[in-house]
Order: C-alpha cells, then sequence, then structure tokens
C-alpha cells in the first residue's frame, strides 16, 4: 500500500470530520449560524481541492480512476457543467449566478478526488468514518437530551424551537439526518462483530438519532427515509434484509426514547407546558407554503425554458415568496439552469443507477462488510434525492457539504478495485503546473465572488423580528438569499 496513498485518507478524513464537527457544534461566540457554515464548507472543499490540485500523484490517481467509467457519462457530466455556465453568463445576475456554478464545479472536483484518496484505503476509511459519524451524532444527541431536560425543568420558558441548537432552521438538520441515519449502524456489521454492549450503544445512538427527527416533524426527511429502504430492499433483495431489520429496530428505539422524553416526561414536570412539533402533530395533507415556491419554479421555466434564469438567481426573482429556492431539486435546476440541464441530469442520474445497479450484480460474492456499505451508501444516496423533491439538501451548506463525503465515498466503492489504482507514471512539466493553476483560479474565483455578495448583506442579527409568513432573511448561498449582483 502506497504511504502517500494512507496519507491522502487521513487528510480527508480529518478535513471531513473537522468540518462537520464545526458545523454541528460552532463556537458559542458565533451568532449568524448559516453564513458560518457556509464559510466552513467553502473552506474545506477549498483545501480539498488544494490538496489534489498540489499532488502530483493524486492527479495519476484520479485519472486512472476515471478510466474505467465510459464516456458517456463523463460527456453528460461535462455538458450540464458547461450549460450551467452558459446560463449563468446569461442570467440577469451573472456574478451570483457564476457563484452557484464555481460552487457546483468544486462539488464536482471534491468528489472525484474524496474518491481518488480513499480508494486504496476504502475499508480502514470506512471503518474509521463510521465511527466519526457516530462520535458527532451523538455528541449533538447528548447536547439535545441535556437542553431539552433543562428547558422542561421550572422556571425556564419552553420553546421546542430552542431545543434544536447550533442550527438556524431545524429542517437544516434534518437535511442532515437523511444522509447520516443509514450509515450509523455500519459497525454492526464489521468483520469482526462488536461485543453486546456497542451494539446497545450503537442502537441507542441511531435510536437518539430518530427521536431528533420524530421531534422536529420532518415530514419529509421521514418519507426519504422509507423510501430509502424500499429502493435498497428492491435492490439488493435478501442481501438487505439483515441491514432493514437493523434500520427498523433502530427506528422502534428512537419511538421510545420520543416517547420518553417528549410524551411521558414534561407532563411529569410541568403539566401546564406541553408544547411539541412532532411529526404525531403535524398535518400530513399540507405542503408547508411549497405551492407557491413550485408555481414561480414552473412560471420561470415557462418564461426561461432554455437556460433558465441563471444559479442562485430563483431568489432573486422570488418577489414576496417565503424561500429563495423552490424546495425540489428538479424544479430548482430546471428554472435556474433550463429543461436541457435538467434533462443532462436526469440521463446522468440514470445511467449512475443503472451502472450501481450491474456492479452490485457482478459483486454479490463480496464479503458482507463490502455488501453492506454498499447497500448503506445507496440508502443514503437514495434518502438525500428524495428529500430534495420538498427541502433544500443541495442547497444548505452541511448537507451540501455531505454530496462530496457520500458521493466521494461511494464512488470510491463503485470503481476503487478496478485494476491498478496506484501511484501512475510520472507526469510531464506541463500536466504538473496545469491542475494547481486550475483549482487557483476557480477557487480565487469562487470566494472572491462569494465575498463580494457576503459583504452586501445587511448587519445581522437584524433589528426588526420574523414572523412565520415573512422571515426577515431567505437562506440560499448566504443567510439572505436576496442579495444579488
Amino acid at each position: 500500500m502506497p504511504r502517500n496513498a494512507r496519507l491522502s485518507s487521513y487528510l480527508v478524513l480529518s478535513t471531513v470530520a473537522a468540518a462537520l464537527a464545526l458545523m454541528l457544534h460552532p463556537p458559542a461566540t458565533v451568532d449568524n449560524l448559516y453564513d458560518f457554515k457556509r464559510f466552513i464548507e467553502l473552506g474545506a472543499l477549498s483545501a480539498l481541492i488544494a490538496m489534489a490540485a498540489i499532488s502530483p500523484t493524486t492527479q495519476s490517481r484520479s485519472a486512472q480512476l476515471l478510466h474505467p467509467i465510459p464516456a458517456t457519462p463523463k460527456y453528460l457530466a461535462v455538458v450540464f457543467l458547461l450549460w450551467g455556465l452558459v446560463a449563468s453568463l446569461l442570467a440577469a445576475y451573472p456574478l451570483t449566478a457564476l457563484a452557484g456554478w464555481l460552487t457546483w464545479l468544486v462539488l464536482a472536483a471534491a468528489i472525484i478526488y474524496v474518491a481518488t484518496a480513499v480508494a486504496l484505503e476504502l475499508e480502514r476509511f470506512s471503518k474509521v468514518m463510521a465511527v466519526v459519524l457516530n462520535l458527532l451524532c451523538f455528541a449533538y444527541g447528548l447536547e439535545f437530551i441535556l437542553h431539552h431536560l433543562i428547558a422542561l425543568t421550572p422556571p425556564f420558558p419552553y420553546d421546542p424551537l430552542d431545543d434544536f441548537i447550533h442550527f438556524a432552521n431545524r429542517r437544516f438538520l434534518s437535511q442532515f439526518q437523511s444522509w447520516t441515519l443509514p450509515l450509523l449502524l455500519l459497525p454492526l456489521f464489521a468483520q469482526r462483530r462488536p461485543s453486546p454492549t456497542v451494539q446497545t450503544a450503537l442502537y441507542l445512538n441511531a435510536g437518539l438519532w430518530w427521536c431528533i427527527l420524530l421531534a422536529s416533524g420532518g415530514r419529509g426527511a421521514i418519507a426519504a427515509q422509507g423510501a430509502a429502504l424500499l429502493v435498497v430492499v428492491i435492490a439488493f433483495r435478501a442481501e438487505a434484509m439483515r441491514w432493514a431489520r437493523a434500520q427498523l429496530t433502530a427506528v422502534a428505539v428512537g419511538i421510545g426514547l420520543y416517547t420518553l422524553l417528549f410524551v411521558l416526561l414534561p407532563p411529569y414536570l410541568d403539566p401546564h407546558r406541553i408544547a411539541t412539533l412532532s411529526i404525531f402533530s403535524r398535518s400530513l395533507d399540507s405542503l408547508s407554503g411549497r405551492g407557491p415556491l413550485w408555481d414561480q419554479a414552473v412560471t420561470l421555466i415557462r418564461d426561461h425554458p432554455w437556460f433558465g434564469v441563471g444559479p442562485l438567481n430563483y431568489g432573486c426573482l422570488a418577489g414576496d415568496l417565503s424561500a429563495s429556492h423552490p424546495h425540489d431539486l428538479p424544479l430548482q435546476i430546471a428554472s435556474e439552469w433550463g429543461l436541457p440541464a435538467l434533462l443532462l441530469l436526469l440521463a446522468l442520474l440514470l445511467w449512475m443507477t443503472w451502472a450501481w445497479y450491474r456492479a452490485n450484480l457482478a459483486g454479490s460474492g463480496e464479503p458482507p462488510p463490502m455488501r453492506t456499505l454498499k447497500i448503506s451508501l445507496s440508502a443514503s444516496v437514495a434518502a438525500a434525492l428524495a428529500h430534495s423533491l420538498v427541502s433544500g439538501v443541495f442547497v444548505m451548506p452541511l448537507s451540501q457539504f455531505m454530496l462530496p463525503v457520500v458521493g466521494g465515498w461511494m464512488l470510491a466503492t463503485y470503481v476503487g478495485h478496478t485494476p491498478a489504482i496506484g501511484d501512475g507514471g510520472p507526469l510531464s512539466l506541463r500536466n504538473r503546473l496545469m491542475p494547481p493553476m486550475l483549482a487557483l483560479l476557480v477557487l480565487g474565483s469562487m470566494w472572491y465572488l462569494s465575498l463580494s455578495l457576503y459583504r452586501l448583506q445587511p448587519p445581522f442579527p437584524p433589528a426588526a423580528t420574523a414572523t412565520d409568513s415573512q422571515p426577515l432573511f431567505l437562506p440560499r448561498f448566504w443567510i439572505d438569499g436576496k442579495v444579488c449582483r
């Protein structure tokens, strides 16, 4: 195993762990949580791209990693990004659009680097990453419970919204949970079976994560987990049954914890202060204000069918709507990038789904831990995609950052065991210099445009008071999604 391959894997793991820790547990002095997390996301993505650009070995391995992939998906991805560039240049607010487009370009490059860095260390990376996710989620869950118990104790006023600490909106946490819920029980399926104590801890941790989701009332995230479970059972059939049983056990533990913490305990401590936002108290036939957002997206598609209004420009043209994105990924791409871009993206997703399915059929003889890893990653991506139909999973900083993490991890499992992913041959001077120059150009442009938009925002915190019908800020790239240039 090349030593620099192990170093690359550790650097990726350290960068991802540090970024997730800061976004889940920001310093207490941070007032503007949303923009702080966007800065952390951009910083982590920049670090990943810089590490890839300055390493000739990584560049050579990336080329080897992508070589087995047929030309069709590569062409689809390139044309999709080029289409977005043209849409940005034609937008009413081109600098805003270019900032959004460059971010997606960096996300795509980060997926490739993460896959390259972990492909040779896939087993070790997967074990450590699963532990990191469990520790981060446990730390947040413990803080959540302590905050909840303190808030229930007189004379403190109880507002269930206050339980979702470190998040400007509890939905942003639900979006992160869509990615992570299918991954938390990965250590259960290691080659060496964990002890009963560790198994119990894992189920309690995953159950606590479900308890928080139930308390948030996040219908979209819960439905997305159901859809993901159905997808993997259909795709992997009998192989997925043990994983599915473990997930359902975690759900049962989550319901039990929710019943204890949010149903039985509050009346016991103070029967006059019962308030909950849970899924059990929400109407299941309401769109929660998404109807007008979707109508606006359809109007923009009808008026700008070819190139849309430009990335991030939905918020610039949203008028009096209560959000700066349509809460639906297909509508977002079609309205901002154009209908052809949506068709290109759908074609790319269909190809990747079919290729992933065929690879899994061919790899049915793999060791059980590797099969379970693929099942878990499949469920994670399926849940995120399903949730993105009613939410901003690929918009908000924390959940958007999970795209290169899980996407690169998944790509590594797909191509990581193809022949000869080694150090590769020596590169010419031109090939060694080109990636750092391109990275400097892309990252420099992204930061310049992003900071230009950031400086246009009004001061935070605002002097006025927001209402449910008219919030003060409509987050998109930054917390004020209507600041455009």
